[in-house]
């Protein structure tokens, strides 16, 4: 939850982030997030919601690409890339990179891909995260799925840059890691400067936390 008390005592942070939005939608969703996590009703919100999140018609530079080096964390089980393909007329890209750690949900994921052909998918069994290591997971959630000290799995985990991809596109929504991941695809970010599609909804401290994380890795952002 997001208290008044976080409010208070980040105004200055707040404010900073909803005057470097550039759009109006933006700026109305991020303070209707803010009320919802107040006022515990996401009536407003959800009038807010498109259906097509990481691809919004009306940001031209989010359009799927056919010459796009995609990088997929939390892949579920095809979801994104299934938008993805109707996107580009099932041209598919030039690289589609699918990180996905849970092994329910990989096994669909690979059913999708071999059913469909597409040979430009690398699936990565691995979770996203700041290095190199293994955790506990609870599975079986679907795409809830999430690291957890209490989970009934381990998984493993690593940081993006290890991998070496010249990304064009960072999608993450990854039950609450998406800051340990940005932190392990620094300079992946730093050199390709990719268009970023990052959840900031699943802890309240991230709402100010990733976009100054992202913020100091490149101004233009």
């Amino acid at each position: 939850t997001l208290t008044p008390t976080q409010i208070h005592d980040n105004w200055k942070q707040y404010q900073q982030i909803y005057e470097w939005l550039e759009d109006d939608l933006s700026r109305e969703t991020y303070i209707e997030y803010i009320n919802a996590k107040l006022l515990y009703t996401s009536k407003k919100l959800r009038k807010l919601k498109t259906d097509c999140q990481y691809f919004p018609e009306d940001l031209p530079a989010f359009t799927p690409s056919s010459s796009a080096v995609f990088v997929d964390g939390g892949a579920f089980i095809g979801d994104t890339l299934n938008v993805f393909m109707s996107k580009t007329a099932g041209k598919g890209c030039a690289q589609y990179h699918a990180f996905e750690p849970d092994k329910n949900n990989i096994a669909q994921l690979q059913a999708f891909v071999q059913n469909c052909g597409l040979n430009f998918v690398n699936m990565v069994t691995s979770g996203l995260w700041s290095r190199s290591s293994t955790l506990r997971f609870s599975s079986n959630y679907g795409s809830r799925s999430c690291v957890n000290k209490f989970g009934d799995a381990e998984i493993t985990l690593d940081a993006l840059d290890n991998f070496q991809i010249p990304a064009t596109f960072i999608k993450m929504d990854i039950e609450g890691a998406e800051y340990e991941a940005l932190l392990g695809a620094t300079e992946t970010i730093r050199v390709y400067r990719p268009n970023l599609a990052i959840a900031l909804y699943h802890k309240p401290d991230d709402l100010i936390k990733i976009p100054l994380f992202i913020k100091s890795l490149c101004e233009k952002y």
